[in-house]
């Protein structure tokens, strides 16, 4: 149902790479059919390693990897992990992206009860 696109497009460090990383497994915990995407930029390779680990501890999930180039606008970059997307609902996640554990199961419950929806947006909850 959902698929979900992480922008990995900045140097990390050792206190993002772990926050990224659970923040995810917590948002796709009870979700069965998700797609990742992950989209590394020319100057966050390092990443790639990560990616690795994530899906070695989550091997039923679907990840695909974009990568771009100096020369690609972000546009671009957005286009080409749009041509990969195989789910009907798309999630932006930048790294420093936080989100209530359940959001996809409310997401879900949304679009189960209004099947003409495109979009859904949540308030930004600020604590």
């Amino acid at each position: 149902m959902f698929t979900i696109i992480v922008f990995l497009i900045e140097e990390k460090n050792k206190l993002q790479e772990k926050k990224v990383f659970s923040r995810l497994s917590s948002l796709i915990e009870k979700q069965k059919k998700i797609e990742l995407i992950f989209v590394v930029d020319d100057k966050s390779y390092s990443w790639i390693s990560l990616v690795e680990t994530f899906q070695n501890k989550n091997p039923d999930l679907i990840i695909k990897l974009v990568f771009s180039s100096k020369k690609i606008s972000f546009n671009n970059l957005l286009e080409n992990a749009a041509k990969l997307i195989t789910n009907d609902y798309v999630l932006f996640f930048h790294p420093s992206s936080i989100f209530e554990d359940d959001l996809l199961e409310s997401a879900s419950k949304i679009i189960n009860k209004n099947q003409n929806l495109d979009i859904i947006e949540f308030k930004t909850k600020i604590s």
